[in-house]
């Protein structure tokens, strides 16, 4: 469903995203195709959990620039892992698919932001 609503928002009507006989027979894929887009946002979830503040609302790491490509398509109903490398306040995400390969790759400049 929530790929189905993704599509809708972005107004993006591919078929591999909600048809499984489309995206099988037509497109050659093994199942749904989860957007790439959507995927970024599983990063940065990922990134804003793991980079939280702690609890302390004096300072908050938010994203300063994202840059990030899609290397192979992830299959709806599949499980699959993101891993976080850190340095400093930037980060290497990486999401890998069942196989092991890399899905997904980001970088992401972390800035520091003072709360009052």
């Amino acid at each position: 469903m929530t790929l189905f609503r993704f599509s809708a928002l972005t107004f993006n009507a591919h078929r591999i995203h909600y048809d499984v006989p489309w995206a099988r027979n037509v497109e050659g894929h093994r199942g749904i195709v989860v957007h790439g887009p959507l995927n970024l946002i599983s990063i940065l979830d990922f990134w804003r959990d793991v980079r939280g503040n702690g609890g302390s609302t004096s300072s908050l790491i938010v994203p300063e620039s994202i840059a990030y490509r899609a290397t192979s398509p992830l299959y709806a109903d599949e499980e699959y892992r993101i891993v976080l490398e850190e340095d400093g306040n930037d980060g290497k995400v990486q999401i890998y698919a069942p196989s092991g390969a890399v899905a997904m790759k980001a970088d992401i400049k972390g800035n520091v932001n003072e709360q009052k």
